[in-house]
């Protein structure tokens, strides 16, 4: 069972602590777990944003009562949608690591990674495979509230500080 190709609609009690940007997080990372897309249902996280990036009364109070009258606004009393199939999943099962965009498959546990992050390296060995070199950001896929925090260790990275990219407008 797998989610490869597949749109994936999270629900359950867990999404009263997913805070939005945990949420779009999620949601972003669709092709990192194969799907197609991660989506969450409309709830009062989901008003909370609109209010919070300065949307109209008006529009927000139409967002609700449309969901509301479609049947697909959340609350915490809603029973869990019918799927014709689930896949479920033990938070606490869930461990940090590290893998690279080549080899997704060759992931290994932050338990498992030897070395000193305060220099900006990384030694990972796992097996018979060893990897030693500098900080790599993927930014698109940590909340906001991290991305400070990941910018602050590339600038520290031994090959100097990393200029941010820019593409041109097309």
């Amino acid at each position: 069972k797998g989610v490869v190709g597949k749109f994936v609609e999270y629900y359950g009690e867990g999404l009263d602590q997913l805070t939005l940007e945990d949420r779009a997080t999620l949601a972003n990372m669709a092709p990192e777990y194969g799907a197609t897309c991660g989506f969450f249902p409309i709830d009062a996280e989901t008003l909370r944003y609109l209010k919070n990036t300065a949307r109209a009364n008006p529009h927000i109070a139409l967002v609700e009562k449309y969901a509301k009258a479609q049947g697909i606004f959340r609350t915490r009393k809603s029973p869990d949608p019918v799927f014709t199939d689930t896949l479920s999943l033990d938070m606490t099962t869930v461990e940090p690591c590290m893998a690279g965009p080549m080899r997704p498959q060759d992931r290994v546990s932050l338990g498992g990674i030897a070395g000193n992050v305060a220099d900006g390296r990384i030694e990972l060995r796992a097996a018979d495979r060893q990897f030693v070199g500098g900080t790599v950001i993927h930014m698109d896929s940590l909340p906001p509230r991290q991305h400070s925090r990941q910018w602050a260790l590339a600038q520290r990275s031994p090959a100097g500080p990393l200029a941010p990219q820019y593409w041109p407008q097309l």
